[in-house]
């Protein structure tokens, strides 16, 4: 519009007019015009998306429940739950004329958009045939507008007058009225009429009952042999009772409280199907509902894990998942496998080759099933366990496992040779024979904190294990076992992560000689380097001196994670002490793209201490932070970062019946073959 008024203002300056006065007023005047014909844009637009809303209550067989009358004009609720407004319409001012945009019935029963210039209606786009229709798959919704030299648009496309030329927005009388809805009749409570200004009338019958479910999620998931509530919402219901449930199935109807209960087949069983409700309301009329339940499918790429360590000295890990629509269910191992736990400290895990690959670092200690756990990676029922681990340490047998990567069909499992990490390495485990190799692979093993690995995630990318070490990284073929680059710093590698460029980015402290023991040190000069698939370094980023990063080995990694789809990395500076149990109250934001730092992008509300790693949703905006207050509760705050500068809360979770740390955020697609070739 500000196209528009700069061509008309410059008109009149060229006309010829040197009247100021005259001039003003004629300017006053075409604002005035311009603000009109804006607001009535608006409206229009408004009502051709009502248009649409009416004729698919119509051809979708949907039933209204409520109308009301609202200050902005009338609400229409539809018995699924869902509603929109109509808003109050406006006359035709300021000589302001506009084309009719209608919908009209054709003769296979289904509404078209029509468009009327000069009295003439004809089909959109300008067509003697029925064109775009207004629901369904082919579904449609045109846009009117206005272009910068005051002409009539559909779609950006003019609309032609009938007489080789084009309809103006301004300088004609116009029509009495520019509402596309002229009437709507509320009087029969038992339908509603809308009158379109092309004349079509659509009839709607308005219900005084409903039954549906009170769930704005497609599916529920419900384990195996496990029970959920499934919210109900009723109006002059006198009787409803289950009708159908998938087989293997069971559903309970509590009328009274407004819910039913579900248990789902036990394992072996039906996963998944429809429950249908049928109804009787208070005038005699059936009414039915359905919805659709699910076993949970652990491989889903929209799922979410969220490892929890447990505690070494009282209690075994435990997962948590959450579905694409952030609806969370606990005890996924347990549920799937009679009750019992996975094992104590449950540090990673990986997905290939429809197994899940899930390493406890002190095993059975505390009753578990075991170190190295192969679970069906669609349901986590276990198939094989593994305990007591030989690595060949300083302490014979025992061998502690923390991070892992399955590829190739075997396993690399990145390890302590005993409980307090004294010395570390990567070796194959094979995964057919059940037993570790018998060496190290060479270049990985060293003293903990200082050469050997480091207790961080490793990567499987584009057929390549790249592994951190204490002050590196190595790159190792997954087929014949070798390394075949090592790349090395002279501060502490905290986290390497592969970006959604393709790279990878490694987090590395400032110099140090000697590692700190419990609390640091924190050398300046932390950095963040991008290097290829290769080993050839592409950029280093120098972060300013407020980032610390611990050289602690009883903090050696940082919880580093790389965004799917924006180039993010989020971190969590290390500024925690084991000592007083205090800091790392936030998480960092870094972008590589701009170089641009957010120190202190989220801050978790509940919890003083982020701990384990985060991550950020493959297909949604939200990132989830995991934290811990005191070691012996765990916490999760997942974040809606859709505004990039100003992250929201979008759900806090408590866990109180896990004590001590989160190990991390684990998503199904970072498995993907699509994922790992990037």
């Amino acid at each position: 519009m500000k196209k528009l008024f700069t061509l008309l203002f410059a008109a009149a300056m060229l006309s010829g007019c040197y009247d100021d006065a005259d001039l003003w007023d004629r300017v006053d005047d075409l604002v005035s015009r311009i603000k009109a014909l804006e607001e009535q844009i608006a409206t229009m637009n408004s009502e051709i998306k009502a248009i649409g809303d009416v004729v698919g209550i119509l051809e979708e067989g949907k039933s209204i429940v409520e109308v009301e009358q609202i200050a902005e004009g009338i609400r229409i609720t539809l018995d699924d739950g869902t509603h929109f407004v109509i808003e109050n319409g406006s006359d035709g001012q300021n000589g302001i004329s506009a084309p009719v945009i209608g919908v009209r019935e054709h003769t296979d029963g289904i509404y078209y958009w029509t468009i009327t210039t000069d009295g003439v209606e004809k089909w959109l786009p300008d067509s003697d045939i029925p064109v775009l229709r207004v629901t369904g798959r082919d579904g449609y919704t045109p846009t009117l507008g206005v272009d910068d030299e005051g002409y009539w648009t559909v779609d950006g496309d003019r609309i032609a007058d009938g007489n080789g030329g084009f309809v103006k927005a301004f300088g004609q009388d116009g029509t009495d009225g520019t509402s596309l809805i002229a009437d709507i009749d509320l009087s029969d409570e038992d339908c509603i009429v809308f009158v379109l200004a092309n004349g079509t009338v659509l009839t709607l019958p308005v219900s005084n009952a409903y039954l549906r479910f009170d769930t704005t999620q497609p599916v529920t998931f419900i384990y195996y042999n496990s029970t959920r509530l499934i919210d109900l919402a009723m109006k002059n219901i006198e009787y409803a009772e289950i009708l159908s449930a998938p087989e293997g199935w069971t559903a309970a109807i509590s009328q009274a409280d407004g819910y039913i209960t579900v248990t789902a087949a036990p394992m072996g069983g039906k996963e998944e199907g429809v429950v249908t409700l049928v109804a009787l309301d208070h005038n005699g009329n059936t009414l039915m509902a359905a919805h659709r339940v699910s076993i949970p499918d652990y491989t889903d790429p929209a799922g979410t894990f969220l490892l929890n360590e447990g505690n070494s000295y009282s209690q075994d890990g435990a997962i948590v998942w959450y579905d694409g629509h952030l609806n969370e269910y606990r005890d996924v191992y347990r549920n799937s496998n009679e009750g019992r736990s996975p094992g104590s400290i449950l540090q990673d895990m990986f997905i290939a080759d429809g197994k899940a690959y899930l390493v406890c670092q002190n095993g059975s200690d505390l009753g578990g099933d075991g170190q190295l756990l192969i679970c069906d990676a669609k349901t986590m029922a276990l198939i094989k366990a593994y305990n007591g681990l030989d690595f060949g340490g300083t302490v014979g047998t025992d061998g502690r496992p923390q991070h892992i990567v399955v590829a190739n069909g075997k396993a690399f499992i990145q390890y302590a040779d005993n409980m307090m990490e004294y010395n570390s390495a990567i070796r194959v485990f094979d995964l057919e024979n059940g037993i570790p190799a018998q060496n190290d692979i060479d270049g990985t093993y060293g003293e903990f904190g200082t050469t050997g690995a480091l207790k961080a995630r490793m990567l499987y990318s584009r057929g390549k294990i790249i592994a951190p070490l204490a002050k590196g990284f190595v790159i190792i073929d997954s087929a014949t076992e070798k390394v075949t680059k090592t790349v090395t710093f002279t501060g502490g590698v905290k986290d390497i992560v592969k970006g959604a460029d393709g790279n990878l980015y490694i987090a590395v402290t400032g110099d140090y000689t000697i590692p700190g023991g419990y609390d640091g040190p924190y050398p300046a000069g932390c950095k963040i380097y991008c290097y290829s698939h290769n080993g050839e370094k592409i950029d280093e980023y120098d972060l300013p001196g407020t980032v610390t990063f611990s050289t602690s080995t009883a903090y050696p990694n940082i919880g580093m994670s790389a965004s799917f789809n924006y180039p993010y990395l989020y971190f969590s500076p290390s500024t925690f002490s084991w000592t007083t149990y205090t800091g790392q109250d936030y998480i960092s934001k870094f972008d590589y793209s701009t170089r641009k730092l957010d120190l202190e992008y989220a801050t978790p509300q509940r919890y003083s201490v982020v701990y384990g790693y985060t991550g950020e949703h493959p297909f949604e905006d939200v990132l989830f932070v995991p934290g811990n207050p005191n070691y012996m509760a765990s916490r999760l705050t997942v974040y809606d970062i859709s505004d990039p500068d100003h992250p929201g809360v979008l759900k806090d979770y408590r866990y109180t019946d896990y004590t001590a740390s989160p190990a991390g955020i684990y998503f199904a697609q970072s498995f993907s073959d699509g994922f790992i070739e990037k």
